[in-house]
């Protein structure tokens, strides 16, 4: 329905647009200017006319501005030469004149619907004079109505096939745009599937996270647990070592005084000892002084006196059989 609804307003667009001359006249006339332009005049001239010229033809080729229609050029350039007209019909153009051409100013005033109506009731005067019997006009065109009917078939017969070369593009673009539609919905399911691969990947990656931090966790437990007792550990093995070392320092003091060279070390400096002292004693009782009276010592001082010498004499060796 579109398409159908753009190829009549195409239709439209080209009734309405200049047909393109074919006519070996028409290229063949010159269009001068411009020169003395003013408001009214464009300063471009058309010309001579021959037997082959329209109006119609003349001003639909001059006309430049497609919102302007061809009766109104037409009435504005009969209005700016109507000495060049018979009768002053538009249907009546004198041959060899030159016509100047109006501006699209002088255009645009004229009511398109006026010149419309000024150029249907010139052509139905021009018919009436053909068919009026005896009837004698100078210069009258060949009886050749202001709209070619050989124009307009081939006007529609171009507009048609332009018609059809649009409906065809339109329809190649159509598939275009439904096959980059039909990819850019691939790409996009491609997309949302990459997406959902990608979420499902990181999902799995936070599980293994996860997973990895729990055996984190435990193991770093683990290890510190280890630690701690391994340090308790190693505390309990250095005081067990001092201790042991007190104990052995202590067990090597009494072996070093239970040792047979300290036994006997110490016998020996006992025995000086008590040697020495006896000696000591010895000496000190046999230096009294000889002035004292010399009286016989009871026999019982003496016996206590070797009493007492054998009695050291026992326990020195006592004490020597002890250590030893």
């Amino acid at each position: 329905m579109k398409l159908h609804l753009t190829g009549l307003l195409l239709l439209t667009l080209c009734l309405s647009a200049p047909i393109a001359p074919v006519d070996a006249q028409e290229r063949a006339t010159l269009l001068k200017g411009p020169k003395d332009a003013s408001n009214q005049y464009s300063g471009l001239e058309y010309g001579p006319i021959d037997a082959n010229d329209t109006l119609w033809r003349i001003a639909e080729r001059y006309r430049q501005n497609n919102n302007l229609s061809v009766y109104q050029v037409m009435t504005a350039i009969y209005e700016l030469n109507p000495d060049a007209f018979e009768n002053g019909n538009l249907n009546l153009l004198v041959d060899g004149a030159v016509l100047k051409l109006p501006s699209e100013r002088y255009i645009a005033r004229i009511d398109k619907q006026k010149a419309q109506m000024r150029a249907e009731q010139d052509d139905r005067e021009f018919a009436e004079l053909l068919n009026k019997p005896g009837s004698s006009v100078r210069n009258i065109k060949p009886a050749s109505p202001l709209v070619n009917q050989n124009d307009l078939t081939q006007t529609q017969t171009d507009i048609e096939q332009k018609i059809t070369r649009l409906d065809q593009e339109q329809t190649r673009q159509f598939d275009e745009l439904r096959m980059q539609f039909a990819a850019s919905l691939e790409n996009v399911e491609a997309l949302l599937n990459e997406n959902r691969k990608l979420y499902d990947r990181v999902e799995a990656v936070n599980g293994e996270l996860e997973t990895l931090r729990g055996q984190v966790e435990g193991d770093v437990k683990s290890q510190l647990d280890m630690q701690v007792a391994l340090q308790q550990e190693l505390l309990d093995m250095i005081k067990a070592e001092q201790a042991q070392r007190e104990a052995e320092k202590q067990d090597s003091f009494l072996n070093a005084l239970t040792s047979p060279m300290s036994l006997i070390i110490g016998s020996g400096v006992l025995t000086l000892l008590l040697v020495g002292g006896l000696i000591a004693w010895l000496l000190k009782r046999n230096s009294a002084p000889e002035e004292a009276p010399v009286t016989t010592p009871p026999i019982s001082s003496n016996n206590d006196d070797v009493l007492r010498y054998r009695m050291l004499i026992l326990v020195i060796y006592l004490i020597h059989w002890r250590l030893t």
